[in-house]
């Protein structure tokens, strides 16, 4: 199993104590929220930050979806399913508009792929040379 170089870790408690950490820990402190991309990278040593800041429990402070007129802000720590929610209420649905642009290309009979393989891609065919 890979492990992560030693690192040190500070849980911020609002968004001037993350500010202030950072300030005095320096470019060798990272923030993390959740981890998903840093971890596995750190576990590889492909990452490896001396100070980690958690700023996890800043959420009801950094997440925001705010619309004025054709501006949306959207907070640092607003997660997809809030997005997602939030533009379910809002979207107008066409109909019909779901099936895309057109491909501009007839499509083949039914089973075969609607791109045919090049030449050199067929079974029993050598590439020219």
């Amino acid at each position: 199993m890979q492990v992560p170089a030693p690192i040190e870790y500070a849980r911020a408690t609002s968004i001037e104590d993350a500010v202030g950490l950072l300030e005095r820990l320096g470019e060798e402190a990272r923030v993390i929220a959740g981890g998903h991309s840093l971890l596995p990278m750190m576990k590889l040593r492909l990452a490896t930050p001396e100070y980690l800041v958690d700023i996890n429990d800043l959420h009801g402070s950094l997440s925001y979806i705010e619309t004025d007129g054709n501006v949306v802000r959207i907070g640092a720590m607003t997660r997809h399913r809030e997005l997602l929610e939030d533009a379910a209420r809002h979207l107008v649905v066409v109909p019909g508009s779901a099936r895309g642009p057109p491909t501009g290309r007839p499509a083949g009979p039914p089973g075969t792929p609607a791109t045919p393989r090049p030449p050199a891609c067929r079974p029993g065919r050598r590439p020219r040379r």
